[in-house]
């Protein structure tokens, strides 16, 4: 830029424009019409965007904003984390985020992020590096640091600077849920200055150099939560409650991030320099680099719900995907009320009306107890339908099956929809053999809550004896019959016993209140136990692949880790096939076989 009246640059996707006053605007605009993220590549060019300004004696002011209407900047380009295995070359990375970040903070002139959507990971750092943040006054914009939901932390600053401005303690929260706010929220949090309406938001960020106020920082109060003495206090708290969530052997970025505070968190600098060597070596663990591909794999299944025109508007993508829920029962109902929840259209289709009264009913519970506003109770009860006559169906971009388990009955409702699967589709394929290893197991005389512990530690979120008694005794053993797949004299006892499990308060567990009983002193599960589970869980998930039950392995680990939430830091059952090898899984099966009899013989699937 030059010292006159007013001037222009652009340094590939970002466009600067400095006005007569002097104020210079710095536009995002990635290159190619992409997501507007933070790749390497944009990264080099807004350090060559920074030198240019800190060279300009004209500029009286700076605004980082975006070209795209409902996102300011989504993070850092997550593609560039699959594969970066090296963490040497990860630190770099984040290294020289680390400089750009901070020659933005060290700039003369006043700096201002205004914000006109989404700010998210990358994004959010870039803003907390500039002096003030103005953003846009609309429900819909997201603000966050949600990288532990990849497997690892903030790396490029934020992680020092939100505890600077929000305090440690409110820092760690949102930093350790991944969890994103609304603008009014954010703005509670300190991590904004000011909201306003998109029409004046460039008008707020104006008056903001104009005034030119106290930068934001966290108060006495909320910094004593930043003292050693406090730190080594709440770690303690923040570790067991992590532990709860998610154990460190398994998903080791909130301890790690919870580590590289307590030890570092008393100084900005330190902890700038610890972040960067901290997030390095998360990138390169399994843990980060499966999360990443589910993150993919989830993305993957939203494109291609977003492909089909909506009726009456050929060629424009629909707003979000329908889904048909068939049958209004406690599972059926309670799969629609999820979808909603996550912002997917749902009809729900049951010839009876109380079914569906009460379906309705269980979801406006879920949606008051999830959802922090009435108007977002209402948006997602606006997408819950009950459809008795089932119009849903012929415009919906997915078909779930939820009725009773009579196998005539689904054969006619799977000709009335459409000829699109095998017996038991895809979930109940790979589930039911790993349920009925899990009786096996405790006729064997394994107690329940051992089989579960086996089943948790490998990272299921719940272990096969509870799913079972939540589902229902009668409807596993149903489900197993239809499958020809052998019911456990056990089970069969219990389901002739009315002992059903949750809905009669006694299944292999006693139930009360909702929740079973359990005994705390329960022997430890072995790793035999979990062997014989989830061996007959990944070979029927080879059998389907092997049968095209689904279109590819990226296709059946994004079902079975959507569906079953099986472990997402493992990448799906495929993923974690190729990671064990097939050779050894091969060989493990073929050895329980022998031991245990023809139900682990190995599918033709595992040769190919």
């Amino acid at each position: 830029m030059t010292a006159t009246t007013a001037a222009t640059a652009a340094a590939g996707s970002w466009r600067t424009a400095r006005d007569a006053s002097g104020i210079v605007t710095v536009t995002l605009d990635v290159a190619g019409g992409g997501a507007n993220v933070l790749s390497t590549k944009v990264m080099r060019e807004l350090d060559d965007v920074v030198d240019a300004i800190a060279k300009d004696r004209a500029a009286a002011a700076v605004l980082f904003t975006s070209a795209r209407g409902k996102v300011f900047i989504a993070g850092a380009d997550i593609r560039e984390f699959a594969g970066m295995t090296d963490t040497a070359a990860a630190a770099a990375t984040v290294r020289a985020a680390h400089r750009t970040f901070a020659r933005i903070a060290a700039l003369q002139p006043p700096t201002v992020a205004v914000i006109n959507g989404h700010c998210l990971g990358g994004g959010l750092e870039l803003a907390l590096a500039c002096d003030y943040r103005v953003c846009v006054d609309d429900d819909g914009a997201r603000l966050g640091l949600p990288e532990v939901l990849l497997g690892i932390h903030p790396g490029f600053g934020g992680t020092a600077r939100l505890a600077r401005i929000a305090g440690p303690l409110a820092a760690m929260k949102l930093m350790l849920s991944g969890r994103t706010v609304r603008p009014r929220d954010a703005r509670k949090l300190k991590l904004v200055d000011q909201v306003a309406p998109r029409r004046h938001l460039e008008r707020a960020a104006a008056l903001m150099v104009e005034r030119h106020p106290a930068r934001q920082r966290a108060g006495f109060i909320a910094r004593l939560g930043g003292t050693l003495p406090a730190r080594k206090l709440f770690a303690r708290i923040m570790r067991r409650k992590a532990a709860a969530r998610a154990p460190r052997e398994h998903y080791p970025a909130p301890h790690a991030l919870i580590d590289l505070w307590e030890r570092h968190g008393g100084g900005e600098k330190q902890m700038l320099r610890a972040e960067a060597d901290s997030v390095a070596r998360l990138l390169a663990t399994d843990a980060a680099q499966n999360l990443v591909r589910v993150f993919f794999l989830r993305e993957k299944l939203k494109s291609a719900g977003k492909t089909k025109p909506a009726e009456g508007e050929a060629g424009q993508p629909r707003r979000a995907p329908r889904v048909h829920v068939v049958g209004a029962g406690v599972m059926g109902g309670d799969i629609a009320a999820w979808c909603a929840l996550h912002g997917l259209q749902v009809t729900v289709e049951d010839a009876d009306a109380a079914a569906l009264a009460r379906a309705t009913a269980r979801a406006a519970k879920l949606f008051r107890r999830k959802l922090p506003r009435p108007r977002a109770v209402t948006q997602a009860l606006d997408l819950f339908t009950p459809d008795p006559a089932g119009h849903g169906a012929a415009r919906a971009d997915v078909i779930i099956e939820a009725i009773a388990e009579d196998a005539e009955a689904k054969r006619a409702l799977f000709r009335k929809l459409e000829a699109k699967s095998a017996p038991g589709f895809l979930v109940n394929r790979i589930l039911t053999p790993y349920l009925m290893e899990a009786v096996e197991l405790m006729d064997e005389g394994a107690a329940a809550e051992t089989v579960d512990r086996a089943a948790l530690r490998f990272g299921m979120p719940m272990g096969p004896v509870e799913l079972a008694d939540t589902v229902g005794l009668d409807i596993c053993a149903s489900v197993a019959g239809n499958l020809g797949v052998a019911v456990p004299q056990s089970l069969q006892g219990k389901v002739q016993a009315g002992s059903l499990g949750k809905k009669t308060a006694r299944g292999f567990y006693r139930w009360k209140n909702g929740k079973p009983r359990k005994n705390k002193n329960a022997a430890a599960a072995d790793a035999t136990i979990t062997d014989r589970m989830m061996l007959r869980f990944l070979n029927e998930a080879v059998a389907c692949e092997r049968e095209g039950i689904v279109a590819d392995a990226d296709l059946l680990d994004a079902g079975v880790i959507f569906a079953t939430g099986f472990a997402p830091f493992r990448g799906g059952p495929m993923r974690h096939i190729q990671t064990e090898t097939r050779a050894a899984l091969r060989e493990r099966l073929t050895a329980l076989a022998a031991k245990h009899g023809r139900r682990f013989t190995p599918d033709a699937g595992w040769d190919g």
